[in-house]
C-alpha cells in the first residue's frame, strides 16, 4: 500500500519520506541516548569519589578485603555453598500525576521471582549461553525475599508506597532516598535490601530516562545504600519496556550492590583495553554491548583468555533477552560480602524474612507519653501511652490495670483498633500527693476483647517521675489588698499580666475605696481610651494547695462597677484557674452586664461607696486535690468605668486535714462597722477545745491588740474597746494550727 501511494503520488510520496527520515533520526537518537547511558552506577561512583575523600579509602578496603577471599577460595569456587537469603522491601515512590509509576504488587512479584530465577540459575535462557561459558555458569546460591517483618518488628508486606510530586530524581543527589526531598526514607541498610522505584531517573552528566543505578558496599553511603530502579524497567509486568522485560535491570544493579563492576571495568568505555572487573573468569572488553548480538564481538584480542565478549553476562548492556548468567568469579565477589568481617554480612542476621508470630487476640504497650521520666508534674495529670493491636482481630476492648504510687486503679477501654492499628489511649486524672515528689507509674493491659493476650510481654510499663512540692500557701486563704505605704503592688507572691504593655493601664492599688475600708485592687478604665478594647489585663495569685478532705469549695471575692451611660460596652470581669503551675487555665466564671454593675451609671471617675459593692462566689470544688492552683482575676475591656476587686478569701467546708476534725470556715462578724468605741466581734465554727489567736493589725501592718481564745461550742462573743485606736482600717487575723480567717472593720473619730 505505501508503495503504491509512493508510485501514484509523489507529493504524498515527499511527505512519507521526509516523516521516514524524522522517524529514523528520532530512533537512532534514542538508541544513541540509550546506549550511551543506561546504567547510572558509574556517574554515581564518580560524584562519590568528588564529593567524599574517604570513599576511595573504603572501597580499597572492601576490595582487599574481596580478593583476599576470592584468592583463599578460588581452588573450591564450584563447591555447593548455603543459600543466603536477603531481606528486599520495595519504595515505591509514585508521581502524582503519573498513576502508571504507582506499580502494583504484582509487578513487584514478579521482581523477586525474576531476582530468585537469576541468582540461582534457574532461568531457562541459559541453554543460550556460548558454548566457550558454559562451564563458568554459576549459582550465586543467593535468594531475595520481599520482607514480612519492619524495623520496629511489625509485620509487613515489604512494600511501602510514597506519592511525590517530583517528576524525576537525580543519581548524583540521591533525593529519592528521603521524605526531606520528595522521596522515601530507607530501611536499614546493615538489615535489608532497600530498592525504591520511580517514574523518572535522570543524571547530571547522562541526562534522564536511565534504567536504575546501585551504591556498591562502601561505609561512606551507608544512609544511601540501596538500588534505585525506572518503574518501567522493573519487573516483567506492564507497564514495562520491550526491551527489558524480564527484570534484569534489578539484577544487574544487585550485581553491583554485592560488588560487581560492569565487564569492562569501571568507566563508560574500556577502549584501550587496559581495565578489567576484578573478576579473572570474564573476558576483557572495550565497552558495552547493546542489544542483542547474533555474532558476540571479540573486542579485546589480546587479553589473556583471549574470548569472544560475554554479551549474555548480566553486568554487560545487553537487552533482557540475551542476557541470562552470571560467572563463578563474578559469585566469589559477591559472597565475599557476606563472609565474617565482609560489608554486608550483617544481613545474614536480619529478621527481616522471618514471619511475625502474631495471635488473634494481642495487645502492645507501645509507649508511654505521659509523663515520662523528664517531667515534672505539677499537680494532676492524664496517663497517655500508646498502644498497637497486634492481634489478627480488630480489638474492642481491653483492661488497663494501673497504679500511682502503690494506689491501684482500673480501666477498660472499649473503640475499634484494626490489626496492627495503634491508638493514643488516655486515662481518667490522677493527683500526685504531698507525701512525696518522687513518684512511680505503673501500667499494665490484660483481656483483649475478654480473652487471654496472645503476648504478655509486651504488655506493661513503668516509670519513675517527678512532681512538684505543694504550694506553702493552705486552703485558708485571704488577700486584702492591704499593704503598708511604700510596699510594692501587686503584694508579694502576685502576679500581673497587661496585654497591652501599658504600665499606666493595669491593675493598681486603690487608697480610695474597699469594702469594708479604703483599698483595693482596681483597674483605671475612666482613663482608657477606645483603642483598649478587648485589651486583657489580669492579677494571678501565688500557687495555693488544693489538697484536703472538704465537701464544698468557693473563692470568694468583692467587686464594685458602673457604666459610663447610654451606649457603654461593657467590661468583662473572669475568674480562671490553673492546675498545672500556671501553664494552662480554665475559665470558671464571667461576670457581665447586669451581673458586673452595682452602681447607677457615672460619667466621671468611679469610687464606690459603702453600699456599691457586691459578694461574688465562685465554686471551685472541681480543683480539689489540685496541690498548686494559681487564681486569674481578668479583665476584658470593654468601655465601662473603673473596675475595684478586694477582699479575696476561699471558703471551704473542711471535714478532715491531717486527721483532725474541724467544723467549716471560721465566721468572723464585727458590728458596728465603722465603730468609734468598741466593736463587738461575733466569731462562729471554732475549733472546739483548740487555742485561737485573735490579732487587730492597723494598716502599717502592726499588731495593736491580741488574745488567746478557746471555744467549746464553737461560738464565741467579745467587746473589744477601740477609743485607743487612731483612725483607719484595721484588720482582725484569727489563726489555729490548721486554717486563718480574717475580716476588717474601720474605726473613725
Amino acid at each position: 500500500m505505501i508503495f503504491r501511494n509512493f508510485v501514484q503520488n509523489p507529493s504524498y510520496m515527499n511527505n512519507q519520506c521526509l516523516l521516514l527520515l524524522v522517524l529514523f533520526f528520532s530512533t537512532s537518537f534514542l538508541l544513541f541516548s540509550q546506549n550511551t547511558h543506561k546504567c547510572g552506577f558509574d556517574d554515581y561512583r564518580n560524584h562519590q569519589i568528588q564529593q567524599n575523600p574517604q570513599y576511595l579509602d573504603s572501597w580499597e578496603n572492601i576490595e582487599a578485603f574481596t580478593q583476599k577471599y576470592v584468592e583463599e577460595h578460588r581452588q573450591n569456587k564450584k563447591k555447593v555453598a548455603e543459600v543466603l537469603t536477603i531481606p528486599v522491601v520495595v519504595h515505591v515512590v509514585h508521581t502524582a500525576n503519573r498513576p502508571a509509576s504507582n506499580i502494583s504488587e504484582a509487578k513487584i512479584y514478579s521482581q523477586i521471582e525474576a531476582l530468585n530465577r537469576d541468582f540461582r540459575k534457574m532461568n531457562a535462557d541459559t541453554t543460550n549461553i556460548s558454548p566457550e561459558f558454559h562451564h563458568l555458569l554459576a549459582d550465586i546460591e543467593i535468594e531475595f525475599c520481599l520482607a514480612t517483618r519492619d524495623p520496629n518488628d511489625l509485620p509487613t508486606t515489604g512494600i511501602t508506597r510514597t506519592e511525590t510530586q517530583e517528576e524525576r530524581f537525580f543519581v548524583e543527589t540521591d533525593e529519592i532516598k528521603s521524605s526531606e526531598t520528595g522521596g522515601k526514607d530507607p530501611w536499614p541498610y546493615d538489615q535489608y535490601l532497600n530498592m525504591w522505584v520511580c517514574y523518572n531517573i535522570c543524571s547530571t552528566f547522562g541526562g534522564c530516562g536511565i534504567l536504575g543505578y546501585a551504591t556498591p558496599p562502601n561505609s561512606g553511603t551507608t544512609e544511601r545504600d540501596g538500588v534505585v530502579i525506572q518503574y518501567n524497567f522493573f519487573g516483567e509486568t506492564q507497564p514495562v519496556s520491550s526491551a527489558f522485560n524480564r527484570g534484569r535491570t534489578a539484577v544487574h544493579e544487585i550485581g553491583h550492590w554485592l560488588n560487581l563492576s560492569h565487564v569492562w571495568g569501571n568507566g563508560a568505555d574500556n577502549s584501550n583495553c587496559n581495565r578489567d572487573d576484578f573478576v579473572d573468569d570474564t573476558p576483557i572488553v572495550n565497552g558495552p554491548n547493546y542489544g542483542c548480538p547474533s555474532v558476540p564481538p571479540n573486542t579485546c584480542q589480546e587479553d589473556t583468555l583471549d574470548m569472544v565478549d560475554m554479551t549474555e553476562n548480566y553486568m554487560d548492556y545487553s537487552n533482557d533477552a540475551c542476557l541470562n548468567m552470571f560467572t563463578l568469579g563474578q559469585k566469589l565477589r559477591m559472597r565475599a560480602m557476606f563472609e565474617e568481617g565482609g560489608f554486608r554480612a550483617s544481613l545474614l542476621e536480619s529478621k527481616g524474612c522471618v514471619p511475625v508470630d502474631q495471635g488473634m487476640d494481642d495487645v502492645r504497650l507501645v509507649a508511654l507519653s505521659q509523663p515520662t521520666d523528664s517531667d515534672v508534674i505539677c499537680s494532676v495529670f492524664q496517663p497517655q501511652f500508646t498502644v498497637q493491636n497486634f492481634g489478627t482481630e480488630p480489638l474492642i476492648f481491653f483492661t488497663v490495670d494501673y497504679e500511682l504510687n502503690g494506689e491501684n486503679h482500673s480501666y477498660v477501654w472499649a473503640g475499634l483498633i484494626e490489626s496492627l492499628k495503634s491508638e493514643v489511649i488516655t486515662l481518667p486524672p490522677l493527683q500526685v500527693d504531698n507525701n512525696s515528689t518522687d513518684n512511680l507509674l505503673v501500667i499494665l493491659i490484660t483481656e483483649p476483647n475478654g480473652r487471654e493476650d496472645y503476648n504478655i510481654a509486651d504488655n506493661a510499663t513503668f516509670v519513675n517521675f517527678q512532681s512538684v512540692p505543694p504550694a506553702n500557701e493552705t486552703i485558708s486563704f485571704v488577700e486584702s489588698f492591704q499593704t503598708p505605704p511604700g510596699f510594692p503592688f501587686p503584694p508579694i507572691g502576685w502576679g500581673i499580666f497587661n496585654s497591652d504593655n501599658d504600665f499606666d493601664y493595669r491593675f493598681k492599688k486603690s487608697t480610695d475605696a474597699g469594702y469594708g475600708d479604703t483599698e483595693s485592687a482596681y483597674m483605671p478604665n475612666f482613663e482608657s481610651n477606645a483603642s483598649y478594647i478587648g485589651e486583657i489585663d489580669e492579677i494571678i495569685s501565688p500557687a495555693i494547695d488544693f489538697e484536703g478532705e472538704f465537701d464544698s469549695l468557693y473563692l470568694q471575692f468583692f467587686y464594685a462597677y458602673t457604666s459610663m451611660g447610654e451606649g457603654t460596652i461593657s467590661d468583662t470581669l473572669e475568674i480562671l484557674v490553673s492546675a498545672d503551675c500556671g501553664e494552662t487555665y480554665t475559665s470558671v466564671h464571667k461576670f457581665f452586664g447586669e451581673e458586673l454593675i452595682t452602681a447607677d451609671p457615672i460619667a466621671e471617675v468611679f469610687v464606690p461607696m459603702e453600699g456599691q459593692w457586691r459578694e461574688g462566689l465562685v465554686n471551685l470544688i472541681d480543683f480539689k486535690d489540685f496541690r498548686n492552683v494559681n487564681l486569674k482575676i481578668r479583665q476584658i475591656r470593654g468601655t465601662g468605668n473603673d473596675l475595684y476587686v478586694d477582699d479575696i478569701n476561699l471558703l471551704s467546708g473542711l471535714t478532715a486535714i491531717e486527721g483532725n476534725v474541724l467544723q467549716n470556715q471560721v465566721s468572723i462578724h464585727t458590728f458596728p462597722n465603722p465603730v468609734r468605741d468598741k466593736t463587738i466581734i461575733e466569731l462562729s465554727n471554732l475549733p472546739s477545745n483548740q487555742n485561737v489567736q485573735l490579732s487587730i493589725s492597723n494598716k502599717a501592718g502592726q499588731v495593736v491588740f491580741t488574745q488567746t481564745i478557746r471555744s467549746v461550742n464553737g461560738q464565741k462573743t467579745l467587746e473589744i474597746p477601740v477609743n485607743q485606736f487612731d483612725s483607719g482600717m484595721y484588720v482582725i487575723s484569727l489563726n489555729s494550727s490548721h486554717q486563718s480567717s480574717h475580716s476588717k472593720f474601720i474605726v473613725i473619730k
